[in-house]
């Protein structure tokens, strides 16, 4: 009978360190989840520039300082001349 007790308070005692120490593993895979997720960032940071200089060419090529490539603006020359003219006789 002493043995079957002492076997159910070991197994119990095992059960109990086992839970205990998931504790202790939760904090290392909260860890682990933040710095996969920081690695991940870092990892991918090439793309964001990547994408960022997309972005920043398409508006260079509608906002540039010669005839834009595309956009509203690339036929200006046609009415730029008639503004200024506007623009003149409005200061005489």
């Amino acid at each position: 009978m002493t043995k079957v007790l002492d076997a159910v308070k070991s197994s119990f005692n095992c059960v109990k360190d086992h839970i205990l120490g998931l504790g202790k593993q939760a904090v290392s895979w909260g860890r682990d989840l933040i710095m996969g997720i920081v690695n991940g960032i870092k990892g991918a940071i090439g793309a964001v520039k990547d994408a960022v200089g997309n972005v920043a060419s398409t508006i260079k090529s509608f906002l540039h300082f010669s005839v834009p490539d595309e956009g509203p603006l690339t036929d200006y020359e046609s009415w730029i001349l008639r503004v200024h003219r506007l623009h003149q006789v409005r200061l005489l």
